[in-house]
C-alpha cells in the first residue's frame, strides 16, 4: 500500500499525490467542458470552410474558360516586352560603345553581359544599393578616362534592373 511502482512513499509523498488527485477530479469538470467547446468550434470552423470553398468554386467556374489562355498570352506579351526592351538597349550600347568611345566589340560584349548578370544578382537588394553600385561604375569610368562609356554600361545596368522588376511584376 505505502508503494508505487517499486518507490517507497513518505508521507509527504502520500499527501501530495492524494492532493494531486483531488485537484484532478476538480478538474475534470472543466476540462470536459472546454473538450465539448473545441469541438463545437472546430464542427462550425468545418462548415463555414465549406460554404466558402463552394462560393470559390462557382466563381472559379463562372470566369470563363479561356481565362487561363488570356493569362498566358498577357503574360507572353509581357515577357515579349522585357526581352526587345533589353535587346534594345543592348543594341545601343554596342553601338555607342564601338564607334563612339572606340572602345573593342569583345569588351563592349563582356561590360553588357556583366551588366546583366549584375542586375540579376543585386536586383533583389534595396534601392539604395542600386544607386551606390551606378555611381561606383560612374566614379570608376571617369578615373579610367572613359566617362561616357561607364555613363552607357551604368544606364545598360539601371535599364536591366527596371526590366527585371517589370518582370516580376507581371
Amino acid at each position: 500500500m505505502g508503494e508505487r511502482k517499486g518507490i517507497r512513499m513518505t508521507k509527504d509523498s502520500r499527501r501530495e499525490s492524494v492532493e494531486q488527485e483531488g485537484m484532478e477530479r476538480d478538474m475534470q469538470p472543466e476540462i470536459r467542458e472546454f473538450v465539448s467547446r473545441e469541438a463545437s468550434n472546430k464542427k462550425e470552423n468545418k462548415q463555414s470552410n465549406r460554404k466558402r470553398s463552394s462560393t470559390d468554386n462557382r466563381r472559379k467556374t463562372n470566369r470563363g474558360k479561356g481565362s487561363h489562355v488570356r493569362r498566358q498570352k498577357r503574360n507572353s506579351e509581357e515577357q515579349t516586352v522585357v526581352i526587345a526592351g533589353f535587346i534594345l538597349m543592348m543594341i545601343l550600347f554596342l553601338v555607342i560603345g564601338v564607334l563612339a568611345c572606340k572602345v573593342k566589340l569583345t569588351i563592349v560584349c563582356l561590360m553588357a553581359v556583366l551588366e546583366f548578370v549584375l542586375a540579376r544578382c543585386l536586383y533583389p537588394l534595396p534601392i539604395w544599393i542600386h544607386l551606390v553600385v551606378l555611381a561606383a561604375q560612374i566614379v570608376a569610368g571617369v578615373f579610367a578616362g572613359q566617362a561616357l562609356f561607364a555613363i552607357l554600361a551604368a544606364l545598360v545596368y539601371l535599364v536591366a534592373v527596371i526590366l527585371l522588376c517589370y518582370r516580376k511584376r507581371s
